[in-house]
């Protein structure tokens, strides 16, 4: 329902991710920028859950989507040792590669929130002529070249934009803001602080 703005506004890891931060910041290693291949990580991770879930709705349909109550977990009841893993590995994954690199690079959840954000009509907007000082893509969480998708295109049109509006706080023009093209061509738009 909420679409990509589920990850910028409603998501505990995403929350945890940006409480550590500051810290990661001050301690990060110079590391080089990771490789393309790594952004592909998270969809190869939800073409793997999608191939799963339908091959077990094929099996079995209507058992596969009740979880009764009294059952063990998931994972055969590893998920105490599993969530200590996964806590680890997005700590030391935000100090190397920085803000969201949960999210950039393994979460499959937001892979597919993001693709589907794509068919939103709703977007970060450019409401006049941009300067190009690249500020709003400093400040985006997720590294999404804002300024860029705003010359192209005159919006963010990227799965990876999760609608913290971060940018559009950041943007000392005050020329960015949220929201979709009317059918007569207006631009809808929010731009509440």
């Amino acid at each position: 329902m909420l679409g990509p703005r589920y990850c910028g506004w409603v998501c505990a890891w995403g929350s945890f991710q940006d409480f550590l931060a500051p810290w990661a910041a001050r301690l990060r290693p110079a590391v080089a920028r990771p490789a393309r291949l790594l952004y592909g990580v998270r969809y190869g991770l939800l073409a793997g859950m999608a191939y799963l879930t339908l091959a077990q709705l094929l099996e079995d349909p209507p058992a596969r989507l009740v979880m009764r109550l009294g059952e063990p977990p998931p994972l055969g009841g590893v998920t105490g040792p599993l969530a200590l893993a996964v806590t680890a590995l997005t700590i030391v994954m935000v100090r190397a590669l920085g803000t969201r690199a949960w999210c950039r690079y393994i979460c499959p959840f937001g892979a597919a929130i993001g693709l589907g954000g794509l068919l939103s009509g709703r977007h970060v907007r450019s409401l006049a002529a941009c300067v190009g000082c690249g500020t709003c893509s400093k400040a985006c969480p997720k590294g999404v070249n804002v300024a860029a998708h705003i010359r192209k295109r005159g919006r963010v049109l990227s799965p990876d934009c999760i609608g913290c509006l971060q940018c559009v706080e950041a943007c000392p023009q005050m020329v960015l803001a949220f929201g979709r093209r009317s059918a007569g061509g207006d631009d809808v738009t929010d731009r509440s602080r």
